[in-house]
């Protein structure tokens, strides 16, 4: 299993996060450039490294990255994806499987 929790907030966006957020750490703990995608898709590629055939990627994430990121799990092989939502329906998150080789 790999477990992420990597920076997903787009570059344009991290002026509208709450001012504090940056007392304790850098914007670049949460810049995942322009869309948000580009640290998850680098750990799409690299866990499969450490994955074995039926192994679970989970991922935290923001709104709709899930399909941003949707033809690139399918390229690599990963399925059963899943997207994770909060109580008020918000994508927060992916589960995948990788695929057999």
């Amino acid at each position: 299993m790999v477990v992420g929790v990597v920076p997903y907030v787009p570059t344009p966006e991290l002026p509208l996060l709450q001012r504090d957020t940056f007392t304790f750490e850098r914007p670049l703990s949460y810049d995942g450039g322009p869309d948000g995608t580009d640290i998850l898709r680098r750990v799409l590629r690299d866990a499969q490294r450490y994955l074995r055939p039926g192994g679970a990627l989970l991922l935290e994430l923001g709104d709709n990255q899930a399909q941003l990121l949707a033809d690139e799990l399918k390229d690599l092989d990963y399925v059963d994806v899943r997207i994770l939502t909060d109580e008020d329906g918000d994508a927060r998150g992916i589960e995948a499987t990788l695929g057999p080789s």
